[in-house]
């Protein structure tokens, strides 16, 4: 795998040229040198009669105008690009075939596109993606806040006390290894409960501090993982909504993206069950990197070993 590169999925939309310009961003603060863009291409009318080499010719033509945008974005940064175009019936499979083939390790989407990306924030393309990939995947939505500005090592993320939340936790760690801009927001929902019979017989200061044992005992892998890497973060537990308390606090703690582990509980439940990622992929503000692998590019684990 190759872990200072990543794959940007293009279609020509403003969705696709916005995690374009959150990829410029992120680049440098993350140790990212190089982005296999790719321009996944369903076959065109009437191309059964041409030759194979003549269609693989002719969707390259096609992904360099579409994704020029894009990759002049990438290359005002500083970025090695490169262009890939496969050709298939699949969107997904195919990007997700690319990450394989070129070891990149994560995908990046923009949503709300257009074309074979269109509405990805209500599932479709960038839905499947997060299903199949084994890569880490970051959604872009199309209304990020800050317009590529936000700082992508300024992170909330969800813990539930789940292996897969602890794997989200993992990646913040490894990110924020000698890097002074990391912010790590570790944040546990708890639900609120709000049955009368409760009430009759426990007292709302007994609730919460149920509630915030709980969140502790959850929390708990999670904040051993960061003070071993010796990566400076806070830590909260609230009471509410799921999706909307995860976003709210993003909001309020200005973070610049949020990181979710796959197959938990609770905050980080199953995609392939929709849920409250699902619910959060859809409303952030803020890019969201479902993580499926803990790590980080080497530059900052080489970074953090010299500090």
């Amino acid at each position: 795998m190759r872990q200072d590169t990543w794959l940007l999925a293009v279609d020509g939309s403003e969705g696709a040229d916005n995690a374009a310009r959150y990829v410029a961003r992120a680049a440098k603060a993350l140790g990212i040198r190089a982005i296999q863009v790719v321009n996944a291409r369903l076959p065109a009318v009437g191309s059964e009669s041409a030759s194979a080499a003549s269609n693989r010719a002719q969707a390259l033509a096609d992904a360099e105008r579409t994704s020029a945008a894009a990759r002049r974005i990438l290359a005002l940064a500083g970025l090695d690009v490169k262009l890939e175009a496969p050709l298939g019936d699949d969107p997904a499979a195919m990007l997700v075939g690319a990450a394989e083939r070129l070891g990149t390790a994560e995908i990046v989407l923009g949503t709300r596109g257009m074309g074979m990306l269109e509405s990805v924030a209500l599932g479709s393309v960038a839905y499947k993606v997060v299903q199949l990939a084994r890569r880490n995947v970051t959604l872009v939505p199309k209304r990020a806040r800050g317009a590529g500005r936000e700082n992508p090592l300024s992170m909330l993320v969800a813990i539930d006390g789940s292996s897969s939340s602890l794997r989200a936790a993992q990646y913040a760690a490894s990110l924020g290894l000698g890097n002074a801009r990391t912010r790590v927001m570790l944040l546990n929902v708890q639900p609120r409960i709000v049955s009368g019979n409760v009430r009759r017989f426990v007292s709302r200061e007994q609730i919460e501090a149920y509630s915030g044992e709980q969140g502790e005992i959850a929390l708990r892998r999670a904040v051993r993982t960061l003070d071993e890497a010796g990566v400076t973060y806070e830590r909260r537990v609230v009471a509410g909504p799921m999706v909307e308390t995860i976003i709210e606090v993003a909001s309020e703690s200005g973070c610049g993206r949020i990181l979710l582990g796959t197959r938990g509980r609770g905050a980080a439940k199953s995609l392939l069950l929709g849920s409250v990622a699902y619910g959060v992929i859809h409303r952030a503000q803020v890019p969201v990197t479902v993580v499926k692998q803990a790590l980080a590019p080497p530059v900052l684990v080489a970074r953090g070993a010299a500090g």
